[in-house]
């Protein structure tokens, strides 16, 4: 059923996702359809799209190539029109080509949570100097900028739930544990975080960051004290097979539910919060 999926919709869906997450491996664009398009589709898509200028292919690496939306004015207003969309008039941010392969994993998890939490806004680290909700809860003000999140997750306040935070990070490469730590040292005990995601790149490293927070927590009375083994949340797979949202752990090694976990941390406040209302949920 999926390879009779109409060539204009896969063209509608590539340049929504290039507009908003570029610019993307041909990889990741078919990651991050859904339901999943076939890479031929894809591939006859975006070549259909280069060849008209629309879309303009980057070299990342001798093997490695990337698209993203031709910034040029004219095109951007022509997709405006196609997707019915002003917001596409607007060029994205140049991103320094390292950080291509790091920004591409941001923009797949930042979709994978906003689909499975379509109320949640989701804050880009570049985003938060100029979101003050965003300043107030990471107490921004004066911190260097890699100290903040690859993206910060606000649930807002409903008439049933509170408003909840949670920083979100992409680790891909292994970071010394002095910097780890005040990593950790900084939201634990600098920030209002009701929660901290990590997903990493391999076991190994997910490991090391998971016994670098429970030693962190164990050093002295840890603010979430209530919930400590629920406050830090792990996946040790960045693609995370095709149910990524089913492949956390918390503190403890235990197998969460990171939806039960985002609703525990919305229906109770700080103070109330205890970890076995999170085995409980």
């Amino acid at each position: 059923m999926i390879d009779k999926v109409p060539k204009r919709q896969v063209a509608k869906e590539v340049l929504t996702l290039l507009r908003d997450h570029s610019p993307l491996t041909l990889e990741m664009l078919h990651r991050m359809t859904a339901p999943p398009i076939p890479k031929k589709n894809l591939r006859q898509s975006v070549g259909i799209m280069k060849r008209k200028g629309i879309v303009d292919m980057v070299i990342g690496s001798a093997s490695t190539f990337y698209y993203q939306l031709n910034n040029a004015q004219t095109v951007r207003d022509e997709v405006a029109l196609r997707l019915k969309d002003d917001k596409t008039k607007a060029a994205r941010p140049l991103l320094n080509r390292r950080n291509w392969i790091h920004n591409q994993w941001c923009e797949f998890w930042a979709l994978t949570i906003k689909r499975a939490f379509p109320e949640v806004e989701i804050i880009r680290e570049h985003e938060i100097e100029g979101h003050a909700p965003a300043r107030s809860i990471l107490q921004q003000q004066g911190r260097p900028l890699d100290l903040l999140p690859d993206f910060l997750m606000i649930f807002p306040k409903t008439a049933t739930h509170g408003k909840a935070s949670v920083a979100f990070e992409i680790e891909r490469t292994r970071k010394s544990d002095e910097r780890i730590q005040q990593k950790l040292k900084t939201y634990i005990y600098e920030t209002h975080i009701d929660g901290l995601i990590y997903v990493c790149d391999s076991g190994r490293l997910s490991e090391t960051i998971r016994l670098l927070y429970r030693k962190k927590t164990l050093e002295k009375a840890h603010k979430k004290r209530g919930y400590t083994e629920n406050f830090f949340l792990f996946s040790d797979s960045m693609s995370a097979g095709d149910s990524p949202i089913s492949s956390f752990y918390n503190a403890s090694g235990q197998p969460t539910s990171l939806i039960n976990w985002c609703h525990t941390l919305q229906a109770k406040t700080t103070e109330f919060r205890r970890d076995n209302q999170f085995f409980d949920a």
